[in-house]
């Protein structure tokens, strides 16, 4: 190399070290500051572009020249230096949610990485612990570019230095045991590297294609229970992913096909299985490499192990159950009865098991038994904690069955739960609420039914001695809720229905929704049996308010008018004078 080509490479590699330290830096430079940094590393990349061209071209295999500081060394050093420094800034500006930063440090990566490869110009193949370590810097380097600028070309060319690496790799013998573990470390990382990249492709085939080399008999992979581990997340991880992706399309297809569009339809779930298979294919990959573990020793006592084992059951069930296929979905059916035992081992796989069961057979339709949803429904609520995040998905669940019939049944078994537990007191006003609003929903001519159902709740607070729904709020929703369904019935003159339900927002639990709110339900529900002629339980209902208030007398007033008694007329019409 000339002095020139050595002191351009010297020249940018001080440019650059000027913002090393003050990494990241977007906080709290200026736009300017941020465009020098660009810069810097841009120019650095252009002269070691050049002079790694000008070395192939002359074939020249000499070193930089006399001396440690001119040797291949020094571009060796201060490319891990480069290279290890934008790593930490990586962490901070991840820490930080610095996207921005996060792009300078993958390129910072670059930069650091191509120095490496200057200084092997002419010093071809390099040892395997070089090999070793560069191929870890290639692969940390792609899932950077990846995850921050996208660039797909600069990783598929890093990727391809990288193969070179894999051959000498593949194609040496270690010296030791230690280098048979760094040679396996790294060939892993970059076969991990490849799925990566082909997955953010879109291109899953060759992501399980890599997946089988690194499972296939090539005995230079001597992988064990960590590395084993890494490979099943992973696989479990894109399955996952390419599942949640699946499901959507199939939700955009539903809504773009017409009812006619039968040539439509069939091409789109012909498309949906082909998709289907390949993300059941990675689910069977991380399945059958957990199986692998466990016959190893000490596999089936990892901590994470029975974690990962689960999590893949579960997104296979989920696959299966979600497809069109039949034969899947009894697959899925059965595979929920088989792994139902390990939900023992954390409470919320109990529960999203037992809402899986619950899909599962409502998916069925009516050739499940009501006993069997019931079983279902009650494991659902039984596994339910006491927290917004588990009581929400319940009361999405249950108001989610489309038997009006079930649907208050498990309602009710919920409030139950709810009552018998003093965590769950603290959502009976939800569950209250939510029961309420979906029976405004219902049409008139069933609401005897619903009725009953809230009759039945509010027995049941009064049985577990609730006196108050543990928020004013909730209280004052759910009295104005009732009297939002007493007034939809009244306006259609069905004043007998109307005025059970406003005597229901007289309830005790409710009676801190105001001041005045029961004296204000039991008016309402006298007006609904004056207008039915139920002249008795009106009286029975405002002889419940108090004597002081103008309103009651009025209503009473009203009452005497509609049973044609003058005399009363004008005895309450002084009353309700007095008292105004």
């Amino acid at each position: 190399m000339s002095h020139d080509e050595y002191q351009a490479i010297r020249d940018a590699v001080d440019t650059l070290n000027l913002y090393l330290d003050g990494l990241p830096i977007t906080k709290t430079a200026s736009e300017s500051r941020i465009q020098e940094v660009r810069v810097a590393l841009a120019q650095l990349m252009g002269v070691v572009e050049r002079y790694t061209t000008e070395k192939k071209k002359s074939g020249r295999k000499t070193r930089l020249g006399e001396g440690d500081t001119r040797s291949s060394d020094w571009l060796d050093m201060e490319g891990v230096r480069v290279w290890t420094a934008a790593t930490a800034a990586t962490k901070t500006a991840q820490e930080g949610g610095l996207e921005e930063d996060e792009n300078i440090a993958a390129s910072m990566r670059v930069a650091g990485f191509r120095l490496v490869e200057a200084a092997l110009e002419g010093n071809f193949p390099p040892p395997q612990q070089v090999c070793c370590r560069n191929l870890h810097m290639i692969c940390r380097t792609v899932s950077a570019l990846l995850k921050t600028s996208d660039d797909r070309a600069l990783a598929s060319e890093l990727l391809i230095i990288g193969a070179d690496y894999e051959h000498i790799m593949k194609h040496s013998a270690p010296r030791s045991e230690a280098d048979s573990q760094d040679r396996t470390k790294a060939l892993l990382d970059f076969y991990l590297a490849r799925v990566e990249t082909a997955v953010v492709d879109d291109n899953l085939e060759i992501a399980l294609s890599f997946i089988d080399k690194i499972l296939g008999t090539d005995e230079t992979l001597d992988l064990n229970l960590s590395h084993l581990r890494r490979v099943a997340t992973l696989c479990w991880e894109t399955g996952e992913t390419a599942r949640i992706k699946l499901s959507a399309k199939r939700a955009e297809i539903s809504q773009e096909l017409s009812a006619d569009s039968v040539t439509k339809k069939s091409c789109a779930s012909a498309f949906s299985e082909e998709d289907e298979g390949t993300v059941i294919a990675f689910f069977k990959k991380a399945e059958t490499i957990v199986d692998l573990m466990s016959s190893m020793k000490g596999g089936a006592t990892l901590p994470e192990f029975e974690a990962l084992k689960l999590s893949i059951l579960k997104s296979q069930t989920r696959v299966y159950l979600a497809s069109q296929d039949k034969e899947r979905q009894i697959l899925g059916r059965s595979m929920l009865e088989l792994i139902r035992g390990a939900s023992r081992s954390t409470e919320e796989a109990a529960y999203e098991l037992a809402v899986l069961r619950l899909h599962s057979l409502e998916k069925q339709g009516n050739v499940v038994s009501e006993d069997e949803r019931k079983d279902a429904i009650q494991a659902m609520i039984d596994h339910t904690r006491w927290n917004d995040k588990e009581v929400l998905s319940t009361l999405s669940e249950v108001h989610g069955i489309r038997d009006m019939a079930l649907c208050h049944w498990a309602n009710h078994a919920l409030l139950q739960s709810a009552l018998r537990d003093p965590r769950g007191h603290a959502f009976v006003g939800n569950i209250l609420l939510t029961l309420l609003v979906a029976i405004r929903k219902v049409p008139a001519e069933r609401q005897d039914v619903c009725l009953q159902t809230v009759t039945n709740a509010f027995k049941a607070i009064d049985q577990a001695r609730l006196f108050e729904l543990g928020d004013r709020a909730k209280e004052a929703a759910c009295a104005t809720m009732l009297w939002h369904i007493g007034g939809d019935l009244f306006d259609k003159g069905k004043f007998r229905e109307a005025s059970s339900w406003y005597k229901l927002s007289a309830h005790p639990c409710l009676a801190r929704a105001n001041d005045n709110s029961k004296d204000r339900s039991n008016r309402k529900a006298a007006l609904c049996c004056i207008r039915a002629g139920n002249y008795a339980q009106a009286a029975e209902y405002l002889g419940q308010c108090s004597p002081h208030d103008a309103a009651t007398h009025y209503v009473s007033f009203l009452s005497a008018v509609e049973q044609g008694e003058p005399l009363w007329d004008l005895q309450l019409a002084f009353l309700v004078m007095s008292r105004t």
